[in-house]
């Protein structure tokens, strides 16, 4: 998962990892590699991190 997120990098603001974020949890969740409820901890987690470009 980290390979597809630091594939775009470098991000510059949190809302476009965030996006980023959400789409690969995404496709993950569909091909049966992540549980819906690890994305959403994911996604809740990355949400409450502060990001420093």
């Amino acid at each position: 998962m980290l390979d597809e997120l630091w594939s775009s990098a470098p991000y510059g603001s949190k809302t476009e990892l965030l996006k980023k974020l959400e789409t690969v949890t995404s496709s993950w969740v569909t091909d049966g590699l992540l549980s819906a409820d690890d994305r959403s901890t994911i996604l809740a987690t990355a949400r409450g991190a502060q990001f420093v470009p």
